[in-house]
């Protein structure tokens, strides 16, 4: 897929070039479990459509359609899960309170 590669991983190492010697770097992660129906789940996979872009119509409609099949298959009575990731970066002064 043409979106393959494009994502750039940071590690601290960059990051403290970046940011500057003398600071220190504290990273809390947030996951979270929501809920959610197949319309409101097929309303973010919009958002991805430019990845299937190089797909032929036929192949692309296939596609979605067993993407619908997938996430249907996931139902439960609280509705489709679906996780979040939250990564939150702060920075302060070396030694400083938190």
């Amino acid at each position: 897929m043409a979106a393959e590669g494009i994502a750039y991983r940071f590690t601290s190492g960059i990051l403290r070039c970046h940011l500057g010697p003398g600071r220190d770097v504290h990273v809390r992660e947030l996951v979270q479990t929501h809920f959610d129906t197949l319309d409101g789940h097929w309303a973010w996979w919009v958002r991805l459509e430019g990845h299937f872009a190089d797909l032929d119509p036929a192949a692309r409609s296939l596609c979605f359609e067993e993407i619908r099949q997938a996430l249907q298959a996931l139902q439960t009575d609280a509705g489709i899960p679906y996780t979040t990731r939250i990564l939150r970066v702060s920075t302060r002064p070396h030694g400083a309170e938190a």
